[in-house]
């Protein structure tokens, strides 16, 4: 038992030393890298067999810096972003994001359904509409 506890104890210290990549918390939280950039890949890709066909990271060293999903072959390297989560909150679906919008979307988007807001906030020079029954008569819908 004292044997045990011993070779216990050295791994204990030999592995608190080192620099893991790999670790399951105490909390039951699963943590991947400590700095800079490590990746998750998913699944085998024919073509590059240690690449696999999916992949998350996370790059605090990028610009921005961010969560991302992407696929790394045939593209495994800048620039392949399938789904970018900044550390802004703002999102970019096919590109890294932007700081102006909270989604940028690289592509065609399609809903069933957009909820616009509008914001008296946000609005300035507000005037009453005057002649307006005029102009909507000069309309030709079809």
């Amino acid at each position: 038992m004292k044997v045990c506890l011993f070779f216990f104890f050295m791994l204990a210290t030999v592995a608190a030393g080192a620099q893991g990549q790999f670790k399951v918390r105490n909390d039951a939280f699963i943590q991947i890298g400590y700095s800079g950039y490590k990746a998750l890949t998913f699944g085998q890709e024919n073509l590059s067999p240690n690449n696999g066909k999916f992949a998350i990271e996370y790059c605090d060293a990028c610009v921005p810096a961010g969560f991302n999903i992407w696929k790394p072959w045939p593209t495994w390297n800048h620039a392949n972003y399938l789904l970018f989560i900044r550390d802004d909150g703002n999102v970019g679906i096919g590109n890294p994001g932007d700081n102006s919008y909270k989604m940028n979307i690289s592509g065609y988007a399609r809903s069933y359904g957009w909820h616009v807001f509008s914001d008296a906030r946000l609005k300035s020079n507000l005037a009453p509409l005057s002649g307006s029954l005029q102009k909507l008569m000069l309309l030709k819908p079809y």
